[in-house]
């Protein structure tokens, strides 16, 4: 069973109005639910021919996609309510057959293979953080939280808690997991370490404006020592370090600065301060480049992938067949595979007015075997990179450790199950508001990757990872 990488296109395509009363075929589909969590689906969709795909999402991130073969399986994990949908399409001609259909199954005699666990580090003035690292868990079951001080909490579905105590010392911490249908239930418990200790650091800083995006800042935070580090977050996804430091902004507009002081001695002992500063002195450039790439996942498809200004006003692609399509991201069919010529304009906004550009590039927009009739048709799709994220591959890898966390920046990471044709992985790391803060390649060797990730430039803070193929996102927190 592999991730559902299409999941975003079947949706998509579902409730965009793909059954229509245009389409000759409809789709349905019946399920056995077995033991253990064991579910046999079977199509009872009517119009379908041999030429029939048969695309599966099961509602727990595994999905089936199958040629001319009505069956599909699955075995849940956990036990809970799954919306299990079904879109078909004629690989012929899409036109003629396009369908899909959504069910919703309960599932409640699934093996309780679950483990709970959790990860927690402090704060200022006793406050003392937890979220949930817990694997094989039911989506929607609720946590119950005792922190050892005679307070507890039910923080619903939520993994993520926060307590505050009154008095140093070592706390036995609990965590209780129950899936949606108390069926399962999961406990786990750790003993941490408390220093309540009062702070007086207080962050501040001044920024001073230079030519071209150039921006100098220096801090002038109270109470702080020689045991006082000092992190800078320009707001546009660039860090800094140090008491005083510069930057210089790509484009103009408006960001948040952030400081963050923290005592080395006291890591709960911190303070922040965000500022917000205006960029207009960046000299205005129109960026119209992009690259095309065959999509993998899709026959007779392509992907082109445009890098817009964060100004650009409109965007108008030539195709090079004749045709033009206007808008950022737009798609478009060729009636027969070629080498085309395809040219992407953009018009960005300045403060002295527009500035327009073009970039063509010549691209053979091939197929991997011949066709006749719609089957001789390409597709080419511009794709919103940021919005994509990782790279769609077929993979049902697992982190199955990632540890010492939180630590100072140096990261083991450890990842199994990772399919054997998979010569390279992407990992991506994001900060709390999103942004993309690091990326690296890693190489699977029999499956299995064991890499040590130097995450040391960080500033402190918590941090995602998402590795390319896997659905979940897991957390690490950078502390000094």
């Amino acid at each position: 069973m592999k991730k559902n990488y299409m999941k975003t296109l079947f949706i998509a395509l579902l409730f965009l109005g793909i059954r229509t009363a245009n389409s000759q075929c409809s789709a349905n589909f019946i399920y056995t639910i077995g033991g253990s969590g064991n579910v046999t689906f079977t199509s009872t969709s009517v119009g379908t021919t041999s030429n029939t795909i048969y695309n599966w999402t099961f509602g727990d991130g595994n999905y089936a996609t199958n040629f001319n073969n009505i069956f599909a399986n699955n075995v849940y994990s956990s036990n809970g309510t799954f919306v299990v949908n079904l879109f078909i399409y004629d690989t012929i001609s899409v036109s003629t057959c396009s369908a899909g259909i959504s069910q919703t199954i309960n599932i409640s005699n699934a093996a309780c293979g679950g483990t709970a666990s959790f990860s927690g580090y402090p704060g200022s003035g006793g406050v003392y953080n937890y979220y949930s690292t817990s694997t094989g868990i039911a989506p929607n079951s609720t946590y119950f939280w005792n922190f050892g001080d005679g307070n507890t909490l039910n923080s619903g579905t939520t993994g993520n808690s926060a307590h505050t105590y009154t008095a140093s010392g070592n706390y036995s911490v609990t965590m209780v997991v129950t899936d949606p249908l108390s069926i399962c239930s999961y406990t786990t418990v750790q003993t941490i370490s408390v220093t309540v200790a009062s702070c007086s650091l207080t962050a501040s800083y001044t920024y001073t404006n230079g030519a071209a995006g150039y921006v100098y800042f220096v801090s002038t935070s109270t109470i702080t020592s020689g045991t006082t580090n000092y992190y800078w977050n320009f707001g546009d996804g660039f860090y800094g370090s140090g008491v005083a430091t510069n930057h210089t902004y790509a484009s103009n507009g408006i960001y948040n600065v952030q400081l963050q002081i923290y005592d080395s001695i006291s890591f709960a002992c911190s303070s922040n301060l965000t500022q917000t500063i205006t960029i207009s002195n960046v000299p205005c450039v129109a960026v119209s480049s992009f690259s095309v790439t065959k999509d993998s996942s899709v026959a007779f498809t392509w992907k082109a992938w445009p890098a817009y200004s964060p100004n650009i006003l409109a965007a108008s692609w030539n195709w090079g067949d004749g045709n033009t399509s206007l808008g950022l991201y737009p798609s478009h069919t060729y009636s027969a595979a070629g080498m085309y010529s395809i040219c992407l304009s953009v018009t960005v906004s300045c403060t002295t007015g527009t500035l327009s550009s073009t970039t063509c590039v010549n691209s053979n927009i091939y197929k991997m075997i011949a066709g006749t009739g719609s089957a001789s048709m390409v597709y080419i799709n511009v794709i919103n990179a940021s919005a994509a994220g990782i790279k769609e591959v077929k993979s049902s890898a697992l982190i199955t450790n990632l540890y010492p966390n939180p630590n100072n920046g140096n990261f083991t990471i450890d990842i199994s199950n990772i399919d054997a044709a998979l010569k390279d992985l992407e990992l991506n790391l994001y900060n709390v508001i999103g942004e993309k803060v690091f990326n690296s390649h890693l190489n699977p060797l029999n499956g299995k990757v064991s890499s040590d990730l130097n995450l040391e430039t960080l500033p402190n803070g918590t941090y995602f990872v998402k590795i390319q193929g896997m659905s979940k996102t897991n957390k690490v927190v950078i502390m000094r």
